[in-house]
C-alpha cells in the first residue's frame, strides 16, 4: 500500500465514523418529537426517572386534555417520586465516592442531573464529588512523588520546597518521610 492509499483509508474511516455519529449531532430524537401526554406516557417517564420531562409534559396540558383536571395530583406524585429518587441517588453517589469508584459516581451524578436538572441536592453532591475526586488525585500524586523522592533525599527536599510554596496544609504527609532524610 502506498502512503496515499493509507491516507484514503484513514479519511474514509473518519467519514464513516462521523456519519455514524450524525444522529447524535441532531440531538436526542426523543426530545425532538412531540409525544402526546397521556397517563401511560407519564408512567413511562416516571419509571425511567425522567421527572423533569414528566413535569414539563404536565405544564403543556391544555384545558381540553383529559388529564388537565388531574394536574395537581400528578404533579404531587411526580415530585414525591422525584424526591425519593433524589435521596436514593445522593446516597448511592456518596457510597461510590466513599469506595473511590469515581467513574461510576461521575456517570451516576450526570444521569441524576439530567433527570433532575433543577435539583440543588444533585448539584451539591456533584460539586462535592468533583472536589473529592480532585483531592483524591492530588493525594495519589503526592504519594507517588513521595515514593519517588524516598530514593533520593535531594528530590525529597525539592518536593518539600514545592509543597511549601504550593499548599501550606499539605505538609503533613511529607512529615513522615522527612524523618528518613
Amino acid at each position: 500500500m502506498t502512503l496515499r492509499t493509507i491516507g484514503q483509508h484513514i479519511l474514509l474511516a473518519l467519514v464513516l465514523v462521523g456519519c455514524s455519529n450524525f444522529p447524535a449531532l441532531l440531538g436526542d430524537r426523543e426530545n425532538n418529537l412531540q409525544q402526546p401526554i397521556n397517563e401511560d406516557y407519564l408512567k413511562q417517564l416516571i419509571s425511567e426517572n425522567k421527572f423533569h420531562k414528566a413535569l414539563q409534559g404536565i405544564k403543556q396540558l391544555s384545558e381540553n386534555d383529559p388529564l388537565y383536571s388531574q394536574r395537581s395530583d400528578l404533579r404531587k406524585t411526580i415530585n414525591r417520586k422525584a424526591s425519593q429518587y433524589e435521596s436514593r441517588e445522593v446516597g448511592a453517589i456518596t457510597t461510590l465516592m466513599n469506595n473511590n469508584e469515581w467513574q461510576k459516581a461521575i456517570i451516576r451524578v450526570n444521569q441524576a442531573k439530567k433527570n433532575l436538572p433543577e435539583s440543588n441536592a444533585i448539584a451539591a453532591i456533584k460539586s462535592e464529588l468533583l472536589r473529592k475526586h480532585a483531592q483524591f488525585i492530588k493525594r495519589l500524586q503526592l504519594q507517588l512523588a513521595i515514593e519517588v523522592a524516598q530514593h533520593s533525599p535531594s528530590e525529597l527536599q525539592l518536593l518539600q520546597s514545592l509543597v511549601d510554596a504550593y499548599d501550606l496544609d499539605s505538609k503533613a504527609p511529607l512529615a513522615a518521610v522527612g524523618a528518613n532524610w
